[in-house]
């Protein structure tokens, strides 16, 4: 598991985002499928650029899990392929393409180096128990059963990749 370069809890604000989605159930660590979706996604990213009228402060590409319709039995979750955008992006049928409403709260910021495709951990790849333990320590409590996020931002100047894991939180 990879270190952690960078924690910031800060106060988020609404956000749609937009992208594609698959709800898989009991698929927990299928690594391979999720590469699958994410290499079939360029038309996604193509999509949103054309919406720039609705790009929000987080301008990554990124990849949102959310637990709405899980239970015990399918342990079914939501895997979107798309990035965070305005609350009020809209989303018609013309697009192809799903959302799901993230709530202006905390949200734990956390970083690590990598890039899209390395093999570091579990379901979350780039420290997503790491990220939790620093949410412990900053005194919230964290509210990863709601949603979570890894963004992949474009390489910096010096050629580096980092991956961003974002999970919401709350204060205790």
């Amino acid at each position: 598991m990879s270190a952690l370069v960078k924690f910031d809890v800060v106060k988020s604000e609404a956000y749609r985002f937009v992208g594609k989605s698959v709800y898989l159930g009991n698929k927990r660590g299928s690594s391979e499928l999720f590469d699958s979706i994410w290499e079939k996604c360029g038309w996604v990213f193509a999509e949103l650029d054309k919406m720039s009228e609705y790009a929000s402060d987080e301008p990554h590409n990124a990849v949102l899990f959310t637990w709405e319709k899980y239970d015990d039995k399918n342990e079914l979750f939501g895997y979107y392929v798309g990035r965070f955008m305005k609350p009020d992006t809209p989303v018609t049928k013309d697009i192809d393409m799903d959302y799901f409403d993230v709530n202006e709260e905390y949200i734990a910021k956390a970083w690590t180096k990598g890039k899209h495709g390395d093999k570091l951990g579990t379901m979350l790849v780039y420290g997503e128990q790491e990220t939790k333990d620093e949410i412990e320590k900053a005194g919230y409590k964290d509210r990863g059963w709601v949603c979570m996020a890894e963004v992949y931002p474009k390489p910096d100047a010096n050629g580096e990749s980092h991956v961003g894991i974002y999970i919401p939180c709350a204060k205790k």
